[in-house]
């Protein structure tokens, strides 16, 4: 007598009997013990589905589930390498940036270029600067560097990396007063931060169906030596 099927109106246990006239002839049904006080009766299927659900069953369920999907991760995992070149371009287009300070001062930054090394979760970007400068009647330039360093990031809704929380790392400028120098870098990490928040850098080319789904779900993103590496897929 099963102990799990208990009768749906009183409760108490239940027996399976099977029809032996009607048109249910054949069908077996979990009855109340107390019939005929309580005519509560189940069919034995529901029973027969109970006993279906246990842990000899789900495990390997489970377990094929997980092999399954793990096949499919592996079709739809793409490896994407961008060298610095097309990152360079990209940067081509938001360079040279110049800013003012009072009329006395024009700062320009240009020829954005950037370093991939193996080991950083960071992309540096190397750039010119330079520095012109008023005073009275005179006027000069001073030449300079400066390396700027930027997170790397990727909008899974554009299907592009970009640039973001960027920040003035150093700055290399020519004999220049203390005074001077600390306007000049913060004014150069403002127009960094305006230009490099948010910049895209490379945009993931869809070419079949399966790419198309795996770009939307990110992986992993790693700067490596001389390329940046996106892993998307399920």
């Amino acid at each position: 007598m099963p102990k799990d099927i208990r009768c749906p109106v009183c409760n108490s246990t239940t027996t399976i009997r099977t029809v032996k006239k009607g048109p249910n002839i054949g069908r077996k049904f979990h009855v109340c013990t107390r019939y005929p006080e309580c005519k509560g009766r189940i069919k034995a299927r529901k029973g027969v589905l109970r006993r279906f659900y246990n842990y000899k069953v789900i495990i390997p369920v489970i377990l094929l589930m997980v092999v399954l999907l793990s096949i499919v991760g592996l079709i739809l995992e793409f490896n994407v390498k961008v060298t610095e070149e097309p990152i360079n371009k990209m940067l081509d287009a938001g360079f040279p940036v110049t800013r003012s300070v009072g009329g006395s001062m024009n700062i320009t930054l240009d020829n954005a270029r950037v370093n991939l090394t193996r080991g950083e979760d960071l992309i540096l970007v190397n750039v010119d600067v330079y520095v012109n400068l008023k005073t009275g009647e005179t006027e000069r330039t001073i030449e300079g560097d400066a390396i700027i360093r930027s997170e790397i990031h990727y909008d899974q809704g554009y299907w592009e990396a970009f640039l973001e929380n960027s920040e003035l790392l150093d700055l290399d400028i020519g004999d220049i007063d203390i005074s001077v120098r600390k306007t000049l870098f913060s004014t150069a990490n403002a127009s960094v931060r305006a230009v490099l928040d948010r910049y895209p850098i490379y945009k993931l080319k869809v070419n079949n169906f399966l790419y198309s789904i795996a770009v939307s779900f990110l992986r992993d993103i790693r700067v490596k030596d001389g390329f940046v590496l996106i892993r998307v897929g399920f």
